[in-house]
């Protein structure tokens, strides 16, 4: 398949028209995205015959088809468009697909509008609407989990070796070589890795942070960006809905609690032996996904000028110190202290991340 090709406003009024003939362009903005090879634009639009009505749908166009994972034959937006559909069908509020167009390349979606569940939250001062907002997020995380081998139309899955591959960007464009090599990190990825493949997987989105959860016009949660999912452990998209770009922080710990302990008691954990193993699963996917945090947000401000993403990096190497700490005080802990103490040397927000305690 072809990569890194790049559709005009023009063009893409183009295909609308073939797609719509009935209807007439009035614009097309540019929406802000992420940091993936998509890019998405609000296409305004209206009757030819009545004009009294002006719509909009999105346009999400993939300037790269490339999948997620080297090796999985499916391109992401055949992955889009099969899990928009077996989404739809278990309930999970994913935008509506209208059709696509240039072999999958442009897709026209339901316009969600463009609040995202982090916009809305004001450090220190979260109000009750918005907590209910993310009540409802990890209740439409808890229905993808419920989605089993027979309606999930991939076998694709966490496994060491991806888990490791993504760490290893911590190494290259965080640390260096040299001071991973000091760090001995690539054999604390393996063992990382190796704990989380131990618990049982279930369907995570993979890309579950605030920023990827909208509110809709009609004020309910909806759910973008999901063509990555696969299978992996049942605390990765908490721990990501909850942390990422600095939610924690934003959150503040009271409320991060109140978010964390309804996903818990509406995961049906009973008894203090479950909660501690849940607790537990948290804290490994937060710390294999901050290590990979830091190394991708280095790589895409290196490598792409995307110097924003800078921003959110002292954050995370707190966290990254906090939860080593916490789990370096569990018996039989020794890489995690041996890894806290090396990195704590060549970081010092690791360090004081090192002084925080981990709360639930």
């Amino acid at each position: 398949m072809s990569e890194a090709v790049t559709i005009s406003q023009e063009r893409l009024a183009q295909l609308f028209t073939a797609w719509q003939p009935a209807y007439e362009i009035e614009k097309i903005e540019a929406v802000t995205g992420d940091a993936s090879l998509r890019r998405y634009f609000r296409i305004y639009y209206r009757s030819g015959t009545s004009g009294l009505h002006s719509y909009t749908v999105v346009a999400m166009v993939f300037d790269s088809l490339k999948p997620a994972e080297v090796g999985d034959p499916v391109s992401s937006s055949e992955s889009y468009q099969t899990l928009s559909g077996v989404f739809a069908a278990c309930e999970v509020a994913v935008p509506q697909l209208f059709g696509e167009t240039l072999d999958g390349r442009v897709l026209f979606l339901e316009d969600l509008a463009d609040v995202s569940l982090s916009s809305l939250v004001r450090p220190g001062e979260v109000e009750d609407e918005v907590l209910n907002y993310f009540y409802d997020a990890v209740r439409q995380l808890l229905l993808l989990q419920e989605i089993d081998n027979t309606v999930f139309p991939y076998s694709r899955a966490f496994s060491e070796d991806i888990y490791v591959r993504e760490m290893k960007e911590f190494s290259e464009y965080y640390l260096g070589l040299e001071r991973a090599e000091r760090c001995r990190a690539n054999s604390f990825y393996i063992f990382l890795a190796r704990e989380l493949s131990t618990y049982p997987q279930v369907l995570v989105h993979r890309d579950f942070h605030a920023s990827n959860i909208h509110v809709d016009p009609a004020l309910r949660i909806r759910v973008i960006d999901f063509q990555d999912a696969l299978w992996g452990n049942r605390c990765y998209d908490i721990a990501s809905l909850l942390n990422d770009r600095d939610m924690d922080s934003a959150l503040g710990e009271q409320n991060l609690r109140l978010v964390w302990r309804f996903f818990a008691e509406q995961s049906g954990v009973i008894g203090k032996e479950e909660a501690e193993s849940l607790q537990k699963q948290y804290l490994l996917c937060l710390l294999q996904r901050d290590l990979k945090v830091v190394g991708r947000f280095s790589k895409l401000s290196r490598e792409r000028g995307l110097k924003h993403y800078e921003k959110w990096i002292p954050g995370t190497l707190r966290r990254i110190g906090r939860n080593l700490n916490h789990l370096a005080k569990e018996a039989g802990a020794v890489p995690y202290r041996d890894f806290l103490a090396a990195l704590a040397g060549e970081s010092q927000e690791v360090a004081n991340g090192a002084q925080l305690e981990v709360k639930f």
